[in-house]
């Protein structure tokens, strides 16, 4: 795969072409890539109303507006070589109301990779419009064209899907680091690396291409500069985008940042998870559950939720942090009340059972039923439909499990641009097999909730299996993305998805950056976050490019349910 220069595929194209008035065997091996990059550039957009069949999620006002059209962008398969193919790339506009105010467009990506981001356009204006915007940010609204993508690989774009005929093999003990649970790990890993490399459309999943679609966005809207808005993995593709077309970057905000400062993923996302995941149970969950004892009946030690959790039979660790991987307990501080509840119901679940032992599915929540979870009616309701609902079904079910997944392999998009992406955009942190292993240990004694949350194992996206080893793109550094025009950067102090240490060390890096800093802050969530002190400033930015102090320390101006003196709500 050529490695395509920046230069090559932007709008100077025209440049490097004019004067050339030779034969086209005169030119340039980069001359003549333009010209084969010349069509897609200058493609005329079909805007069309929305299919709700295509978009079902979107509402019925939104689909009949007259300002909300979609349409299918052609995009090379590669853009270093545009003759392997087209692929489809998926967009989505809310145009302004009056085209006489419009500034140009601002684009969106909330995460992944591996997310749909067709509809992140709306899901912007809903948050903008949920209660009366103040004056600045319906001037937002009135000047910006919101641009909604899905990203290749996902969504209504050209798909990537990886499958095999062969069986995983089953591993519902997370933390389990005995030999037999690490190579059914590893040989999953490997079956997933093999079924996906067997796709055509995988080489060229990874965050380089897109960078480089997102430049097509920009210059089929007819901007001079790309406007950004980017959330978690978002951010890592918009400083990648930063570092290949720095003269095209505008205003750039990333919050829940992913380091792009460090040398791959696993180290600047991967690796950092499970800590941050951790340190939310252990510093935020577990005292705000020792603090309100006469709710939760957990004690008033902070660490009793960790201890709680270690001392818990295996098939029911299993089934708790099934719950909190389907849940936003973990991500969104409106859930701590779940959250804590939850370890309620697993603590009454485990007495049950300990109480019962041998007993069936049914008899156990028949006993449920009846078992205090909690002497506070509430939280005791909560405890028990958690229990009743989750619990104690996934409970069986991990006892029951079979060695081996009853289907063939069939990895979600969502699944298979992940995996894509991790193993295509930087080379494998480390390719020694007890590396993982060891990590994989490490982890599971460090940090007991945050690594089995994340994917179940490091070493579920180690890339060990991925051939070839050295992708064929190459990550820009951090020093050219300093070269881009001011960034904004959004972080909280307690995000367990991006870690803050991260984000700091690549907000150093950057001295084109300002950081907005929410302390004491947890939850995993973008612009606008609902503290007047990120959002003003950052409305600010996007309207005039002004962007705020170099680093302003923002209060948490939300407290905790309980702490603020409310009641649980069921």
């Amino acid at each position: 795969m050529k490695i395509i220069s920046a230069k090559t595929i932007s709008l100077t194209f025209a440049a490097a072409l004019a004067g050339c008035g030779g034969a086209e065997d005169d030119l340039t091996s980069d001359q003549k890539l333009a010209l084969a990059l010349k069509p897609y550039f200058e493609q005329q957009v079909a805007w069309h109303p929305c299919d709700k069949a295509r978009v079902p999620s979107i509402s019925e006002n939104m689909a009949a507006s007259a300002r909300f059209r979609c349409a299918d962008l052609r995009a090379p398969m590669d853009w270093g070589n545009p003759a392997k193919g087209d692929i489809t790339v998926a967009v989505t506009r809310l145009a302004v109301k009056d085209p006489a105010r419009r500034k140009g467009s601002l684009l969106f990506n909330l995460g992944g990779p591996g997310g749909d981001g067709i509809l992140a356009n709306v899901q912007f204006y809903y948050q903008l419009t949920m209660y009366p915007p103040t004056t600045s940010e319906q001037q937002l609204l009135d000047e910006y064209d919101l641009i909604g993508f899905s990203p290749r690989g996902t969504g209504l774009s050209t798909q990537l899907t990886c499958a095999s005929d062969e069986r995983l093999s089953t591993v519902w003990r997370s933390r389990d680091t005995s030999v037999p649970t690490v190579d059914a790990l590893l040989r999953n890993v490997e079956l997933k690396s093999k079924a996906c490399q067997k796709n055509p459309l995988t080489p060229y999943i990874n965050t380089g291409q897109t960078a480089r679609d997102m430049e097509l966005i920009r210059v089929v809207s007819g901007d001079a500069k790309l406007n950004y808005i980017g959330h978690s993995y978002g951010t890592w593709l918009g400083a990648w985008y930063a570092g290949l077309f720095p003269q095209r970057t505008g205003r750039m905000v990333l919050s829940a940042n992913v380091d792009f400062s460090a040398r791959t993923f696993t180290e600047g996302g991967l690796l950092a998870q499970p800590p941050a995941i951790q340190r939310i149970v252990d510093e935020i969950i577990g005292p705000y559950a020792a603090r309100h004892d006469a709710h939760f009946n957990l004690g008033t030690d902070p660490a009793a939720i960790r201890q709680l959790f270690e001392a818990l039979p295996p098939a029911l660790q299993a089934a708790t942090l099934f719950a909190l991987g389907e849940s936003n307990i973990l991500k969104m501080s409106g859930y701590i009340d779940e959250g804590v509840s939850l370890f309620v119901a697993a603590k009454g679940v485990q007495q049950i059972l300990e109480q019962s032992p041998g007993g069936t599915q049914e008899q156990i929540l028949a006993l449920a039923r009846r078992h205090v979870f909690s002497p506070h009616s509430r939280a005791n309701q909560m405890a028990l439909g958690l229990a009743t609902k989750t619990l104690i079904p996934e409970y069986f079910r991990a006892k029951q499990l079979s060695p081996f997944a009853d289907d063939a392999l069939r990895m979600t998009t969502e699944e298979s641009v992940l995996l894509a992406v991790f193993c295509n955009d930087t080379p494998a942190l480390s390719t020694d097999r007890q590396f993982w292993i060891d990590k994989h240990r490490e982890y599971a004694q460090r940090y007991p909730l945050g690594s089995s949350l994340s994917g179940k194992s490091v070493v579920n996206l180690s890339c060990l299996f991925w051939q070839p080893p050295q992708p064929a793109v190459i990550k820009p550094t951090i020093e050219q993305v300093a070269r881009a025009p001011a960034i904004v950067m959004i972080q909280r102090q307690f995000d367990g998805l991006t870690a803050a240490e991260g984000a700091l060390r690549m907000f150093d890096k950057l001295p084109n950056a300002s950081l907005l800093y929410l302390k004491d802050a947890y939850s995993h969530t973008s612009y606008p976050s609902g503290n007047p002190c990120v959002d003003e400033p950052v409305t600010q930015y996007l309207l005039n490019g002004i962007p705020p102090p170099r680093r302003v320390d923002c209060e948490n101006n939300r407290k905790l349910w309980l702490d603020a003196g409310n009641e649980l709500e069921l």
